[in-house]
């Protein structure tokens, strides 16, 4: 079989032989609404400094749109009826992607994926988990889904395209969170908007596109999820909910913020 993944903050699709044409469609939807509507990632960090990241994104509303847009759609078509619940270890593919270092690897091998696809139902969701040793491996995991793992689903959509007789060029796109810079340090946690990236966000045609389904009144934001190993001594950031007990810190990242007011989605979390 063939594996496509994206990364922490996207979507991922294993590609059977038996229906390789079906899924080499859904895997274009998967990459074609990467970052779209709700993408939560939820990370968890323990006392030592070792946690958890899981990254959902919920593209449900998106399915129902896409299927509303006409029988003429070939790929919906295709897709009608199609049900899928899959996970994988990431162990198990690490090694057919090319570039990775012997640090990417341990910190990939210890993920797993998982996709459940039910066209009928309207419902499309994907998960990724990671572990982690140090806070630091946060910024390599998110930098790996981003620059490795990213090329490697479009490449394989790249090639179902090829075989299904299409030549339409695979677009680029974009997230929420490729105009945002967030570190993560020992009792430390910042994310702040990169000034130059927003300078071209107008130009931005895939981040166009999405704002015009936010102003259909569809949600498309990106929220962090961070579970502290004690609570917060302080919090900046006009997104930000601290729970009650101050160990728990929810950032909420709109489309439309990044849009109108930019520095808004900037925060800081001191614990």
């Amino acid at each position: 079989r063939d594996i496509g993944v994206t990364g922490v903050q996207t979507c991922a699709l294993p590609i059977y032989s038996d229906m390789k044409k079906i899924f080499y469609l859904a895997g274009f939807l998967v990459f074609m609404l990467t970052g779209c509507l709700e993408t939560t990632q939820e990370v968890t960090i323990n006392n030592d400094g070792t946690g958890s990241l899981t990254s959902t994104n919920d593209m449900s509303a998106l399915m129902g749109l896409l299927k509303n847009m006409g029988g003429d759609n070939e790929a919906i078509e295709k897709l009608s009826g199609q049900k899928m619940d899959s996970s994988i270890s990431m162990s198990s593919i690490i090694d057919s992607i090319a570039g990775l270092s012997e640090s990417d690897k341990n910190l990939l091998k210890k993920g797993t994926m998982q996709i459940q696809i039910d066209a009928d139902a309207e419902k499309f969701m994907t998960k990724m988990n990671f572990s982690f040793n140090k806070v630091s491996e946060i910024m390599q995991l998110n930098a790996l889904s981003d620059n490795v793992l990213g090329k490697r689903v479009k490449d394989l959509v790249a090639k179902g395209a090829e075989e299904m007789g299409g030549d339409d060029k695979i677009p680029e796109t974009s997230t929420i969170t490729s105009y945002l810079d967030v570190s993560f340090e020992d009792g430390d946690i910042k994310g702040k908007v990169n000034k130059e990236k927003i300078a071209s966000l107008n130009s931005d045609e895939f981040l166009k596109g999405l704002k015009e389904l936010a102003g259909m009144g569809m949600n498309v934001s990106h929220t962090y999820v961070i579970n502290l190993p004690r609570p917060a001594t302080s919090v900046e950031g006009k997104n930000v909910l601290l729970s009650e007990d101050k160990k728990k810190a929810t950032v909420k990242v709109e489309l439309t913020t990044l849009y109108e007011s930019p520095d808004d989605v900037s925060f800081k979390i001191k614990y």
